[in-house]
Formats: structure tokens, sequence, C-alpha cells
């Protein structure tokens, strides 16, 4: 049985043929079946103004009664990794290229800088220049005046 699933193109360039998944079936909650990637669409097509690659999931044999039709819900593991010193995105600095970290010591803080690794939207891999246990700086992210005069949603000018 195989299964066509819509992506969108930032999600899509992190899937590759061959790539393993596992599926869950609306109609048999809490049973998740296996599969795997044997197509990623080239050319995209557009729905509602949304631009989409079909990706086509072969499932692996099962004893459920599975049906044409039913909805199901995929999930592509993107790279993970274990043992990592994460810290959240908004510790980070950018400066020239270097990424910088404000790092809480004994006498005040001190600034570090640092190889960041894997990126998400909340958290950041640090490589090198952190151990664990140090204690970094989070930056809150004041809203300018010249951000809210740009955002639509609040009538601002061009």
């Amino acid at each position: 049985l195989e299964a066509e699933v819509n992506l969108d193109e930032i999600d899509v360039v992190r899937i590759a043929t061959g790539m393993m998944v596992s599926v869950t079936v609306d109609a048999f909650p809490g049973i998740e079946v296996t599969g795997e990637v044997i197509e990623v669409a080239p050319t995209a097509v557009v729905q509602s103004g949304v631009v989409l690659y079909p990706v086509i999931v072969r499932l692996d044999p099962t004893e459920l009664p599975l049906r044409s039709g039913m909805t199901i819900n995929v999930s592509f593991p993107i790279e993970q990794r274990t043992d990592t010193l994460l810290v959240p995105f908004r510790a980070i600095e950018t400066e020239g290229g270097q990424a910088y970290v404000t790092r809480v010591t004994a006498s005040g803080s001190e600034r570090v800088a640092v190889t960041l690794g894997l990126i998400t939207d909340t958290q950041v891999e640090i490589l090198s220049g952190l151990e664990a246990g140090d204690v970094v700086t989070v930056y809150a992210n004041p809203v300018q005046d010249s951000e809210v005069m740009k955002n639509p949603m609040f009538g601002g000018g061009h």
C-alpha cells in the first residue's frame, strides 16, 4: 500500500528516497506502522496558493485493515542527536559571522565564541565554546517601533 503526502518547500529538502518513516492512521489510534519514502517529486504542485511537493511513502505490510482514503500522519525522522549541549535560540548573538553567547560567571558574565550545530526554531546545538553546566544569558526580543509600523496587522505604512 502506498500513500501520497504533500510537503512544503522548506520540509521537502530534508527528505530523500529510502528514508524510513513512521505512520499513524486516524482510524487506529495509538498504533504505528512503518514505511519508506519511495519517491520525492521533482516538480511542485500548487494547492490554494501553497507550493507543495508530493512524496510517495510505501507502507510496510501490516495486519491493520487499511483502506484507500484513510487519514494518515507521517513522521519523517529529521536529523537527531543525543548527548549534545543545547541553548535557547535567543541566547545566541552573531557579529561578523561569529556566534557568541554570554556565559554567567562567579564575577559577572563573559562573552564566549561558540560553534553552532543543528538549529531549530527554539534551540541551538553548541559544538564548542561551552561545557555542560554553563549558564548563559537569554535575551529578550523587544519589538522596535519601526517593526510595529511595518507589520500590516497594525496598519502601518510602507
